[in-house]
């Protein structure tokens, strides 16, 4: 059905009308409008139009501009469809707003008691080495002591926290001891393990680095060597003074040496807001549940291992399936080829025998002698026992499937 309209008609049509409806109304699609008006130079209205209009909100309109080209002033509409009338068009859905989510309430923080730190007497046997080293051990020039063995983990702790540090130490590996978790101390790290399933942290103090600020003899120390025919490179290491000075902040601080998915806390020490002392039994509720993490990581690269070895283990069924049916082929090739070739030779052994020659009596005897184990081969009554030979049609198939998940199976 062919009708016009003029660019003024169809700016004012698709200005008060949705897209949608314009195009039920002209029985066209709403891309052949889109097209009609970009080929007319007719303004088409934005998404956030209509949605300003919806909103009761002012909406901007863009202008209406004539054009001197007659050609474009009038426009041809060859619908597909019927037209139908504006009053019988359907208003498009609009989609009902999502409800907005419910507010989360902050979770209140319960201030934690402070506890006042002291020195321990007799620390846990587990931290006597280590207590032991630390109380023993000078201090380098900045302070700091360093100590590390077979049973004491890398550790640099200022020498004025070193009974504090033994007391946090204390105080965290008796609190394991309660929730049933092993500590054992390594060359590297410390290490907690229930069961099978271990995390591995790192306990020390926090050490910061500020440059170094040099002194006037350090200064002259520096100019005679270079006048001596020194380096003048950064950071040479024959240089009178340090480039940096690492100054112990008393600040404790563990971290865990392990890689997580949950997005559980991994790292803990003083702050503003809360000693080390106050965040022991935190640490404790948080390593327990990263020992959970590391069971339900464990289990599932088991299971995954056990897929695994299922997939390979049917791969291995399938080839042994897909040789063995080569075989099954071979063998009823090679069973039609013996009944045709037992076949034709008694024929010939029938068609020979009223010669009366003694080199073709030989021959006879031979092809006889010949035909005898083939006949056995293809004879009905024996066909089964020379199938149970070639065991290629067990009644257990070894090479059937398995399931999929080894963990489904019955008995498992």
């Amino acid at each position: 059905m062919t009708f016009h309209l003029t660019r003024r008609q169809l700016y004012d049509l698709i200005w008060s009308r949705a897209l949608p409806q314009v195009a039920q109304h002209l029985g066209i699609s709403e891309w052949q409008i889109r097209q009609i008006c970009e080929g007319h130079r007719v303004p088409l209205p934005a998404a956030a139009y209509w949605r300003d209009k919806a909103a009761g909100k002012r909406a901007k309109q863009a202008i209406f501009t004539s054009t001197a080209d007659a050609q474009l002033e009038l426009i041809t509409f060859s619908g597909t469809k019927p037209q139908v009338p504006l009053a019988a068009v359907e208003k498009p859905v609009v989609a009902a707003a999502k409800p907005a989510p419910p507010r989360r309430e902050p979770v209140a923080r319960v201030k934690a008691e402070p506890v006042i730190w002291q020195p321990v007497v007799k620390p846990h046997a587990l931290l006597l080495p280590l207590a032991k080293a630390l109380r023993s051990t000078k201090p380098d020039r900045t302070g700091v002591i360093q100590v590390g063995g077979e049973l004491i983990p890398l550790m640099s702790i200022a020498e004025g926290s070193v009974e504090r540090a033994i007391f946090v130490l204390n105080d965290l590996i008796k609190r394991l001891g309660a929730q049933g978790i092993a500590c054992t101390l390594s060359r590297r790290h410390f290490t907690i393990a229930r069961e099978q399933d271990k995390v591995d942290f790192k306990f020390t103090e926090k050490i910061a680095r500020r440059p170094h600020n040099p002194s006037l003899q350090e200064l002259q120390a520096e100019a005679l060597r270079i006048r001596r025919g020194g380096s003048t490179e950064s950071y040479y290491w024959n240089k009178a003074y340090p480039e940096f000075d690492f100054v112990p902040t008393g600040v404790l601080r563990l971290s865990i040496e392990q890689y997580g998915r949950e997005g559980r806390r991994r790292n803990w020490q003083d702050s503003s807001r809360a000693t080390f002392e106050t965040q022991v039994a935190e640490i404790v509720l948080t390593l327990s549940d990263w020992i959970d993490d590391a069971r339900k990581w464990r289990l599932e690269r088991e299971r995954d291992s056990r897929l695994w070895k299922r997939a390979d283990e049917n791969r291995r069924l399938a080839e042994q399936r897909r040789k063995r049916e080569d075989e099954r082929d071979a063998l009823i090739a090679e069973i039609v080829e013996l009944q045709a070739k037992a076949r034709d030779l008694r024929a010939w052994i029938d068609w020979a025998a009223p010669i009366d020659d003694p080199e073709t009596k030989r021959m006879l005897e031979w092809a006889r002698k010949r035909l005898a184990p083939i006949e056995r081969a293809v004879n009905p009554n024996r066909f089964g026992d020379w199938l149970r030979e070639k065991k290629l049609f067990p009644e257990v198939d070894p090479f059937a499937p398995l399931p999929d998940d080894p963990d489904l199976e019955t008995g498992a």
